[in-house]
This record gives structure tokens, C-alpha cells and sequence, in this order.
């Protein structure tokens, strides 16, 4: 169909570790917990995870104060980025900060550092500005840099970042002196808008890290990357700082049930959307790791009068904003629609087609990462829309060549195959292909726009989000879309009026 016509912890892996009191004589071993998380996405509350529910802020939080009084002085809390952009709870705005009521309950929780993501800058500088000076936990990003006046490029040792961030911060615990470094993705200027990262400077993480190192390693007895970077960039990063003793990272939501070893560097990370928390108990002995056991740990929610106070006052305060958008439907989804990040989907055609109605485009484009949860059938509300579309991108149109169409068709074709990148969901457009020599060669087959076969020479009107044709364009396009209209209307708005449009049919 279409629119259109407090328990204990259960451990999710291997079994924890009874460790022995710290040894901290010349010589012997000390032992180091690091509790972590990433990529919340303002998944405040419990949700269901492996058939039962788990996670959630003050379920998280609850396990954070336990282990800290179990094992004092030997527990380092960490957060890998991308607090922002994802459920309804992290829209709401806040001493003219957006997304500070999420945020300012995950601080609850008492993080010892946190590493900045991509999607913490999606509603611009200084809103990130802001939120950093309200919370509690600070904020690490080292290869984030402003440029210098000089010109040149920046350093991480030397040179300031553009929000009220340090590169690194040094801990004492379990008698040692432990470095932790932040670094998001080399990739951010591929993520965030021209506008929020005028005047800066991305480094690669890998350099920003091998020009800092001599400090960080002079300043510290074992160091630790806490990155925002994906598994496959930080595989990368192990491998070029051998080094390191651990990497902590996020981006790719990955659920590490135990931690993948590059070369003798450690890298754990915890899926997403605050649903688990990781825990990796390092045995460290001579400024080296000799054992390392990680896990994630399920999050059952806490009786309430175990809960803060102050945070139970907060998190239902959020959870009566969220229930006001879970209350309001706009519309029924008439059957269930999925996502695929590399293939076309029943989802990725639905919203494109909303998109080129809106419009009244030839073709519509939308990117695969911009659509962030499925969709079932039943009632739609406004905070389902929010999660599905989070992102406040507005819809352009602009003409691309049926040759350049043509392109378009290859790229998706090959992603197909490869899976080394997302694909552009398309609406108005049909095309076939079989497979090439090798994986990344593609035949193409017969292509139409509506019901005509695609002509070369002729110029389509097409649509999409301002993100594709803007920070996106060259890699989708192949060029920059330098003529380009707004239309006005949002892509939420796009979709909202398709459900609604679609229901007065049917009715009809």
C-alpha cells in the first residue's frame, strides 16, 4: 500500500569480571573501568531492546553511581557524541538553546568527558556555543580547529577550537595519569553545513592526534582515543597510533559486544540511542594494558525513589513534552514502510514522492541517512514524523540534464553493490541495471522519468533537501548546484501534507 493513490544489570556479552582491589606497588597491576556510551540522538527513556525494555537516562545513570561507589577512584565515564537529532525529546528548545532540556538530563548523568559529533552542530554554531556553557560535562574535540590568522593550518597543541571545547583532558585514576583526546570525523565538513564551519579547520583525526601526541604522551601515562569517528576510521586510527591503549568511539552505532583488537589497541563502542552501556575493564601494568574484558551491560529502569530527584523531576518534565507530540496524529500510515541504506526502499520512495509532489518536480531525491526510523502501519503522530525526519532541511528545486540523471542511476547502481556508500531514494525515476566486469562496474538498462524513456540533452526539474544540493552536492551531483530555488516548505512539511493528502483520497 502507499500514501498515495533497579535490578542488576544483564550483560550482553561476556561475564564481568570480579576485579581485585587496585595494586598500585612498583611493578604490579592496576585495574581501570570505563564506563561508555554514544550516539543518544535524545533517546531520553527506556525503550525496547532484545525483547525487554532497557536504557534511557535515568537508567543509565543509575548504573554510572553504582559502579562509581563500587569501585572508587578506578572508574573514567565517557560519550563518544551526537547527543542531538533524533527522537521528538531532543527538539524542544530551552534558554534559547536547541535540544538543551534532552541534554542538560543526559549531564545528569556525570560524564568526565565527552567527545563532539556531527550532529551536535546541526542547528549551528552558537546554539552548540550555548549548550556547552550550561552543562556540566566538558567537551573534547582535537582536530576541530579555528584558522589562524597566519593563514596556515592550524595545530591541536596550539590552536584554539571554534566552541569552548580542549583537545585532550589528563585523569588521575587507579594511580595513573590517563589522556583522553577527542576527535570527530574527518568527514565533518561533509555533514554539517558551509555556514556553521566557516573560519574552522578539519583535520584528519589521525594527524590531529600524531601532532598532539608528543604532549598527550608526555602528560600521561596511558592514553585513550574518544572518537566520533566509525569503526572502520577508527580500525584506521589503531593501526597509525599503535600507541594507544583504547579507543572509545561512536558514529557507525555499532554494538560492540566485545571489543574489536587492532594490532594491541582496544576499541569498544555502544550501539545507540542510550538503549545499553558499555563497560570495558582494563588491567594495566608498566603504562600498558596486559587484559582487557568489554562488554554492554542491559539497562532495566530503576524504581523511581532509587532515581535523583532532581533528575526524576526533569526526565518527567521532558516525558509530559514528548507524550504532547505522541498525542497529536496527523494521519495513518496505511501499511509498514522500511528503510535501506544501500538499496531503494518502500520508505525512501514514499517520502521522494512525497518530495516531487510538493514540488511538482519531474524527479525527487532523497539521501538514505535522512530518513531515521521505520514506519508502521497505524496512526502517525508528530513526534513518529519528528524521528523519521529530524533534521530541519528545507526542499529546493533545481535542473539536472537527462545525462546527469544518467549518472545518478550509476552511482546508486553501483552503492547497490559496493555498499561503500548510501544511495539517493529517488520518485519519478526507473532505471535497470546488471552487473559489470567487477563490483564497482554496472550495466545500465532501461531508464524512464515518469512513463518516457530518459532523453540525454533534455532538462529535468527535480527537488530535494538543501542538504543534498548544498553540503552533499558533489558527491550525489558530481558538481555543485549552483542555481537552485527554495521552495519554501520543509521536508517535514513536504511529507505531512502527503499523509494528509493521501487520506482526503482515499476518502474520497
Amino acid at each position: 500500500m502507499s500514501f498515495f493513490p533497579r535490578v542488576a544489570p544483564v550483560l550482553l556479552g561476556l561475564s564481568i569480571l570480579a576485579l581485585p582491589p587496585l595494586a598500585q606497588a612498583g611493578g604490579q597491576s592496576v585495574s581501570l573501568t570505563i564506563l561508555h556510551t554514544n550516539d543518544w540522538h535524545g533517546y531520553a527513556f527506556e525503550q525496547e531492546y532484545k525483547g525487554r525494555l532497557s536504557g534511557g537516562v535515568a537508567a543509565c545513570a543509575a548504573e554510572v553511581a553504582r559502579v562509581r561507589k563500587e569501585r572508587p577512584g578506578q572508574v573514567l565515564v565517557l560519550d563518544a557524541g551526537d547527543l542531538l537529532s533524533g527522537h521528538s525529546a531532543a527538539r524542544f528548545e530551552a534558554e534559547g538553546v536547541r535540544g538543551l532540556p534532552f541534554v542538560k538530563l543526559w549531564d545528569r548523568i556525570g560524564y568526565d568527558a565527552w567527545a563532539i559529533g556531527n550532529h551536535d552542530l546541526d542547528h549551528g554554531r552558537a546554539n552548540l556555543v550555548a549548550m556547552l556553557e550550561k552543562i556540566e560535562s566538558p567537551a573534547l574535540c582535537a582536530n576541530w580547529l579555528s584558522l589562524t590568522p597566519h593563514g596556515g593550518p592550524p595545530h591541536p597543541a596550539r590552536d584554539p577550537a571554534p566552541v569552548a571545547c580542549r583537545p585532550f583532558m589528563v585523569f588521575e585514576r587507579a594511580g595513573l595519569k590517563i589522556g583522553v583526546v577527542g576527535l570527530v570525523t574527518h568527514d565533518l565538513r561533509d555533514l554539517v553545513s558551509a555556514k556553521t564551519l566557516a573560519g574552522s579547520f578539519v583535520a584528519s583525526p589521525t594527524e590531529a592526534l600524531e601532532q598532539l601526541w608528543p604532549v598527550l604522551d608526555e602528560q600521561s601515562d596511558i592514553q585513550i582515543a574518544l572518537t566520533h569517528n566509525g569503526l572502520d576510521a577508527d580500525r584506521e586510527l589503531a593501526k597509525a597510533l599503535p600507541g594507544l591503549e583504547a579507543i572509545v568511539g561512536g558514529h557507525s552505532h555499532r554494538f560492540l559486544r566485545e571489543p574489536v583488537v587492532e594490532g594491541e589497541v582496544v576499541i569498544v563502542q555502544a550501539g545507540c540511542y542510550g538503549k545499553v552501556l558499555g563497560r570495558l575493564d582494563l588491567e594495566i601494568s608498566d603504562g600498558k594494558v596486559v587484559k582487557s574484558e568489554g562488554r554492554l551491560l542491559n539497562l532495566p529502569r530503576p524504581a523511581d525513589e532509587s532515581i535523583e530527584p532532581g533528575l526524576l523531576a526533569a526526565e518527567k518534565a521532558l516525558r509530559e513534552k514528548v507524550r504532547v507530540l505522541e498525542a497529536e496524529v496527523i494521519g495513518t500510515v496505511p501499511a509498514d514502510f522500511g528503510r535501506s541504506y544501500y538499496q531503494p526502499s518502500p520508505l525512501g520512495a514514499e517520502v521522494a514522492e512525497a518530495f516531487r509532489r510538493a514540488a511538482k518536480a519531474d524527479i525527487a531525491f532523497v539521501n538514505s541517512g535522512g530518513l531515521r526510523t521505520d514506519l508502521s502501519a497505524g496512526p502517525l503522530t508528530r513526534a513518529q514524523l519528528m524521528e523519521l525526519l529530524p533534521f530541519d532541511n528545507e526542499l529546493v528545486s533545481f535542473r539536472l540534464t537527462g545525462a546527469e540523471v544518467e549518472q545518478i542511476c550509476r552511482y546508486n547502481a553501483v552503492a547497490a553493490q559496493t555498499e561503500a556508500h548510501g544511495i539517493l531514494q529517488v520518485a519519478g525515476l526507473d532505471y535497470t541495471y546488471s552487473p559489470g566486469a567487477s563490483p564497482d562496474e554496472v550495466v545500465l538498462g532501461k531508464i524512464a522519468v515518469g512513463s518516457k524513456p530518459l532523453e540525454a540533452a533534455k532538462s529535468y526539474l527535480c527537488t530535494g533537501s538543501d542538504y543534498i544540493t548544498s553540503t552533499r552536492a558533489e558527491k550525489y551531483f558530481g558538481r555543485t548546484i549552483d542555481e537552485r530555488t527554495n521552495l519554501g516548505v520543509s521536508v517535514r512539511e513536504a511529507f505531512e501534507r502527503a499523509v494528509r493528502t493521501g487520506e482526503e483520497e482515499a476518502s474520497e
